[in-house]
């Protein structure tokens, strides 16, 4: 089966199906409302950020990534982040998550950006899609955290 990328901004009638998804994947009580607010606000928004993207098959959301300007860490001179990056579990292991990094990258650098950061403990995963260890930086919860980076200087595939 084929599945398609989209980002919200350009089918905001995808909202509430988003939210539902990302909610599922990555909120508990103390940020749902959090998420909600910042779908909504990838909607309305007349900029880039923020931006995200799912991979639909058959018209339902299997999974989702969205670019930031932030990721809740402390090196504020580094942007934009790659986030919340989800594949439902029934659809793993079928290059969604690639397609899903592809698009947000090119997207990036069709808006200008030289690169793209990441923070995350996960080990071996995205340095298969050009993530490189770049530093370490306190977030919000007082703890240390990996940053990568995605040097964008080059030509991506579609």
């Amino acid at each position: 089966m084929s599945f398609a990328l989209c980002s919200l901004r350009d089918n905001p009638h995808l909202l509430h199906q988003a939210q539902r998804f990302l909610l599922q994947a990555w909120a508990d009580e103390k940020s749902s409302k959090f998420y909600e607010e910042v779908l909504q606000c990838s909607v309305d928004t007349k900029g880039f950020i923020p931006h995200f993207l799912f991979a639909l098959l058959e018209k339902k959301i299997v999974g989702c990534v969205g670019v930031a300007l932030q990721d809740f860490v402390s090196c504020a001179d580094l942007y934009p982040f790659l986030i919340a990056l989800y594949v439902a579990e029934s659809h793993r292991k079928k290059g969604i998550a690639q397609r899903l990094i592809r698009r947000a990258k090119n997207d990036c650098q069709a808006q200008g950006f030289t690169s793209l950061y990441l923070c995350t403990d996960l080990r071996g995963f995205y340095e298969r899609f050009g993530f490189t260890l770049y530093t370490q930086a306190h977030d919000i919860f007082g703890y240390n955290n990996r940053i990568y980076r995605c040097r964008l200087d080059k030509v991506l595939d579609s």
